[in-house]
């Protein structure tokens, strides 16, 4: 099992810098237009709201946070502008419960997840695609559906520069959508698919 927490935002240099993830590494990604994000498979204290509050104070920019399970496939989501954080949100809610990220009783809330997230994309002026949030907000998890991929879908959703050519809707375990996802998160890294 491999746990990730993600940091999405705007900043003028890598987000492994911010003092938040000084004593862990990690992988850097630039999208453009100054948004990056950090990768790591180690832990930063604290929630997931009060790291992705830090990673606004540090860099002045609205900041996503995430904490992606790649088996069994489930990511929990939060939005920080200004400061403030939104509720955290989950893809792959059943999965996220039997593995106790969230409570038993926990209740997803689709529609919220998805204004809160075309809220954050506007004021990070973006353009969001409601059409790829809902994808995002109502894709399940589980085998097939590694964190990091339910990252992406948002990512596409959010107006992240560099990810439109992405399929929202990918099949979590067609070929071809795999060789996709991993030439995204993979660019030099040649995938051979048989089909």
């Amino acid at each position: 099992m491999t746990n990730s927490l993600i940091i999405v935002a705007r900043s003028n240099f890598p987000l492994g810098q911010l003092a938040l993830a000084a004593e862990v590494t990690g992988e850097e990604y630039e999208f453009g237009l100054g948004w990056r994000m950090f990768v790591t498979e180690s832990d930063i204290p604290g929630s997931l709201p009060e790291i992705a509050k830090a990673a606004f104070k540090e860099t002045k920019y609205p900041a996503v946070v995430g904490f992606a399970n790649s088996d069994p496939g489930y990511l929990g989501i939060v939005f920080c502008e200004k400061g403030k954080t939104d509720l955290t949100f989950v893809t792959g809610v059943d999965e996220a419960k039997a593995d106790g990220f969230v409570a038993p009783k926990f209740k997803h809330h689709p529609m919220s997840a998805i204004g809160s997230a075309a809220s954050w994309s506007k004021k990070a002026v973006l353009n969001s695609s409601y059409d790829a949030l809902k994808a995002a907000a109502n894709r399940s998890g589980g085998p097939g559906a590694p964190g990091m991929d339910l990252l992406l879908t948002w990512l596409v959703g959010l107006g992240i520069p560099g990810c439109a050519d992405v399929d929202p809707y990918w099949n979590e375990i067609g070929d071809a959508a795999i060789a996709q996802r991993q030439a995204f998160w993979r660019p030099g890294v040649e995938v051979e698919i048989n089909l």
